[in-house]
């Protein structure tokens, strides 16, 4: 779907005014599970570039895949596993390579006295880089700030427990139930460093925390 050039949308991520700008999921679309044609689930989606959107399509497939691998399965983890990642793994030397850069992440640990396999996403450049990018397109939907700079924003796995109330005093929210939840709050001219804070947490059981500074990388973190 393209926007009218004579419109002059530009795009979320870079701001660039260029003809061919397209419809960009800020989630991406392989981690909804299937659904029928009447699901009337809203999906956030924003102006962007050919060239963003091209740039990050195969960091996206490969944070769907590390998603799926990184913890206990749901309902939609089950469905996205067996209608499109198993399947994908077959395709050629691609599929092999995706299937070798998931077992390249897996890590031995001793869970119970027993010997298990765990991926910890925020390990992996690919998944911080999709991050980035989902709470740049959030900043734009939410009108906090467009065109935000990856440089300005700092992602990681929210390791300590949200402090009670922290969800209840952020001014953004969006959903989609079993696949991800993501809370945000903009901050005022009272904070100095900081523009927004966002929480995310996806599968159910898979969260992470995001910062955008003023400028440059945020120096305020968890």
């Amino acid at each position: 779907m393209q926007a009218s050039s004579d419109q002059q949308v530009g795009c979320a991520y870079c701001g660039s005014f260029v003809d061919g700008i397209t419809k960009d999921h800020v989630f991406p679309k392989c981690l909804f599970p299937s659904e029928p044609a009447s699901s009337r689930t809203q999906r956030i989606t924003l102006p962007c570039c050919v060239a963003c959107n091209r740039d990050i399509s195969l960091d996206e497939e490969h944070f769907c895949k590390v998603l799926l691998c990184a913890g206990s399965p749901n309902d939609a983890v089950m469905d996205r596993w067996k209608s499109k990642a198993l399947r994908s793994f077959d395709r050629g030397s691609h599929g092999m390579r995706q299937a070798k850069d998931l077992l390249d992440m897996m890590r031995p640990v001793t869970v119970d006295d027993r010997e298990r396999h765990l991926i910890y996403p925020a390990k992996e450049e690919r998944v911080l880089r999709v991050l980035r990018k989902i709470i740049r397109g959030l900043s734009h939907h939410f009108d906090v700030e467009t065109a935000v700079p990856e440089s300005r924003v700092w992602v990681d796995v929210l390791r300590p427990q949200i402090p009670d109330g922290l969800l209840d005093a952020c001014g953004f929210q969006h959903r989609h139930a079993g696949v991800y939840e993501c809370f945000g709050h903009a901050f005022g001219a009272e904070e100095p460093e900081l523009t927004s804070l966002w929480l995310m947490l996806f599968y159910d059981r898979t969260p992470f925390v995001g910062l955008v500074s003023r400028c440059g990388v945020p120096t305020l973190v968890p």
